[in-house]
């Protein structure tokens, strides 16, 4: 990055006027002054020194304030919770959990799905309990506030369904495809780690188009009482949550914006990869 700054500098002071000594041998890059190397240098190393500052903090108690991004942070966390472990030791005990979000419409149902079936059994989904076959067992995971989240008023999603999912011998990830809600919830359970890939798009104008072709394809109906121009409004300002909530969450690692189908299905591929490391 600090290389394609320094290209730009270096264009806009040949645009200003430079001497021709230097434009006849090529050395374009010599043409930024030391204050301006300068300014780049340290503009590109100052996001850094949180993280130096979190370490060295880490060794005086109660001053480790500063938030680290991603699954960094929910292993510092875990760390501190238990002044014997180490870093490396909770990697290990912990069960990698390939966390696909992102506001509806984008696609991410159909990634994850796709990455499953070409996974060779690498990736599987997480377990369910069925309310229907197993009432007494769905009880006593209510009554202890286990449900991370149900579906079609049947089927439940517990921690333990995502912990028990994956058979580590056999080197196999838990993938989930989630909504905001469910990723916040999952965040929090201990011995996961989350690998999280957002999925979007680029411009909520082609979520505009997409959301408007699923209707017409009746894949989301329009509830009674509304237009569809009014409820693609309404779906728009939640997605404008989601992506706040993408930003601020600090649980994601990749982003991916699926314009492309197959070109992000190979990225997803990639950051599960992640998931075996």
């Amino acid at each position: 990055m600090p290389f394609f700054v320094l290209l730009g500098i270096s264009a806009s002071n040949i645009a200003t006027g430079v001497d021709d000594e230097i434009l006849s041998q090529g050395r374009f890059l010599s043409t930024v002054k030391v204050n301006q190397f300068a300014s780049v240098t340290v503009g590109f190393l100052t996001y850094r020194i949180p993280l130096f500052l979190r370490q060295f903090l880490s060794f005086f108690p109660g001053t480790t304030n500063i938030s680290l991004p991603g699954s960094a942070a929910m292993a510092m966390e875990m760390m501190q919770s238990d002044e014997k472990s180490t870093l490396i030791d909770l990697l290990e005990t912990q069960k990698p959990v390939l966390l696909v979000c992102g506001p509806s419409g984008t696609g991410k149902t159909s990634l994850v799905n796709r990455l499953i079936e070409e996974s060779d059994g690498r990736f599987v989904r997480p377990k369910l309990v069925d309310r229907f076959a197993e009432g007494a067992r769905y009880e006593i995971m209510e009554s202890r506030g286990a449900i991370l989240k149900e579906f079609d008023k049947r089927y439940s999603l517990t921690a333990e369904g995502v912990l028990s999912a994956a058979d580590s011998s056999k080197s196999q990830a838990v993938v989930i495809d989630a909504d905001t809600e469910l990723a916040a919830k999952l965040k929090s359970v201990a011995g996961a780690r989350i690998i999280g890939v957002w999925v979007g798009l680029d411009s909520l104008d082609k979520l505009k188009t997409r959301i408007r072709s699923q209707i017409q394809s009746n894949i989301i109906q329009v509830p009674n009482g509304e237009t569809e121009d009014s409820f693609i409004r309404g779906k728009i300002r939640r997605v404008v949550k989601d992506i706040e909530f993408g930003v601020v969450s600090g649980m994601f690692e990749f982003t991916i914006l699926n314009d492309d189908f197959e070109h992000s299905l190979n990225e997803l591929k990639a950051a599960g990869e992640y998931c075996f490391k």
